[in-house]
């Protein structure tokens, strides 16, 4: 009669008409199967018989349906609040715990089994899930059941490709001097991946394939380390180098003999663009191969018009040198 003192309370205290007469319903049905169970019970110890367990599980089954959530059906997902302690003197009915994931769900059971308990209460396996206990354990007792949900899927990635560098040495440069002379570039891979995920976190990741959609661009450094080169049996030391266009001038039958130094115009000062190669350098012209042509040893000491870049003009006596000589490939060497 317990069970029908409560719910009449709580009905009377509650709002909703419809739950109202659902827990009292419930209440009538439990408090009457608890008198027939009595009498079964007197019956039973007047005749010797002992079986009343089908009676036993349906009242309970009526317990449960009062003190889950949803009155009237054993499939609500939570105990409301103060069920559990209600539990004590319910024979048959255990309190159970579902761990789905990142979810836990308290309910209730009269010994159904683990697959049961997880369909009443909505919880939905992939087949790569895995239950503890197993689902066809049927429960006893008050019990966890954790469902680890398992995800696997494929996921496409664009991932960058990183670019090598590469040092080389260059005699075109002065001791000490580095310039990049082609530029680094990230290619770029689409890979495929096998993702595993535990209860919503990424266990494991495992690649399948990788294609190559652009390749990557090696950066290129060099490095000055100057060096010597032997012209005419002689060796001459050397900061660096440069390749130009070389050409001729002379002051043959002018009255003008002197360079923008201020020096006389004469075979050795040669006009050069400042901004390239500082007046006053000494350096050393010859042929692009060494051998064809050597003017020699030169300093910078005059400046020309046309003269700009990589571009020189070498002093001549005479008009006739000048037009023999031209215009030429040269290298010219920055002596140290």
């Amino acid at each position: 009669m317990k069970y029908f003192l409560l719910a009449a309370r709580k009905a009377l205290s509650s709002r909703n008409i419809k739950e109202s007469g659902i827990r009292i319903a419930c209440a009538v049905i439990c408090a009457t199967l608890s008198c027939t169970l009595y009498i079964y019970n007197a019956l039973a110890f007047f005749t010797g018989s002992t079986d009343n367990s089908d009676s036993i599980n349906t009242l309970n089954a009526v317990k449960a349906a009062y003190f889950l959530k949803t009155p009237g059906s054993i499939s609500g997902k939570n105990l409301f609040a103060g069920g559990k302690e209600a539990l004590a003197g319910m024979e048959g009915l255990f309190p159970i715990r579902i761990h789905a994931g990142r979810e836990v769900i308290d309910t209730i059971s009269p010994g159904e089994t683990v697959q049961e308990i997880l369909q009443r209460c909505g919880v939905e396996l992939s087949e790569k899930d895995r239950v503890l206990p197993e689902l066809s354990i049927k429960v006893s007792g008050e019990t966890d059941i954790f469902v680890t949900q398992i995800e696997n899927f494929t996921e496409e990635v664009l991932e960058d490709i990183p670019f090598d560098t590469v040092k080389r040495r260059s005699d075109e440069l002065s001791a000490g001097e580095s310039a990049v002379v082609q530029k680094g570039a990230a290619g770029q891979q689409k890979t495929l991946y096998e993702v595993y995920k535990k209860n919503g976190t990424e266990s494991l990741r495992k690649k399948i394939s990788s294609e190559v959609i652009k390749n990557p661009v090696t950066e290129i450094i060099e490095y000055g380390t100057g060096g010597t080169v032997t012209v005419f049996g002689r060796a001459y030391a050397y900061k660096k180098f440069f390749k130009m266009t070389a050409s001729a001038y002379t002051t043959e039958n002018r009255r003008w003999k002197h360079t923008a130094s201020g020096t006389k115009a004469r075979f050795g000062a040669i006009a050069v663009d400042p901004d390239i190669i500082p007046l006053g350098t000494r350096m050393l012209v010859t042929s692009m191969d060494g051998k064809s042509w050597v003017y020699g040893v030169a300093v910078a000491e005059d400046t020309g018009g046309t003269i700009r870049g990589n571009k020189i003009d070498l002093f001549f006596n005479t008009r006739s040198e000048c037009l023999s000589f031209g215009i030429r490939k040269a290298k010219v060497y920055i002596l140290g």
